[in-house]
């Protein structure tokens, strides 16, 4: 008799949702793993609530704590932050950890990262406030492996972020 493989939660990253999970998502699936790949609240497309700002985890630690399993953890970017936190708060069968972003207080570790962080820093009042989207700096950090057409492609599902997130 097989032993049952544990849920996957594919947590997204900022900006994003869970579209840029999809061709990671259908491997699972083909391996036999539930695989859930929730919308982080207010990151559907729609034009955001003031409420996106200062978002937190109440979303992903309900539905954690509903499965009948401890799931595997897989986040990207921002997601592999929330994973880091959920880790602390939930009882989890592992987390993966893909390009994560650190946890609160760890500097800056590379040039973009401390030009961004200033940059965020000159803007004061970011962490309350819904961030949009930035073609210029997307498609040069963070869609800079794809071709042209297909970072603006990419981009186009874009969304708004919670500041209190970016923070």
């Amino acid at each position: 008799m097989s032993k049952k493989k544990p849920p996957v939660v594919m947590i997204h990253g900022g900006f994003c949702g869970p579209w840029a999970w999809d061709k990671f998502a259908a491997r699972f699936r083909d391996r036999g793993y539930e695989v859930l790949t929730p919308t982080l609240r207010h990151h559907d497309g729609a034009k955001p609530p003031v409420a996106l700002a200062t978002t937190g985890l109440a979303d992903l630690e309900k539905m954690i704590a509903e499965l009948d399993t401890p799931p595997v953890l897989v986040g990207h970017s921002l997601g592999g932050l929330l994973a880091q936190m959920l880790a602390a708060r939930t009882k989890l069968k592992a987390a993966v950890l893909l390009a994560s972003s650190s946890p609160w207080g760890v500097p800056p570790s590379t040039l973009f990262e401390i030009g961004a962080a200033h940059g965020l820093m000159l803007h004061v009042g970011f962490w309350n406030m819904i961030l949009e989207p930035n073609y210029a700096v997307a498609a040069a950090h963070s869609l800079d492996r794809f071709a042209k057409g297909e970072r603006e492609d990419i981009f186009k599902h874009f969304v708004p972020e919670s500041g209190r997130a970016t923070f």
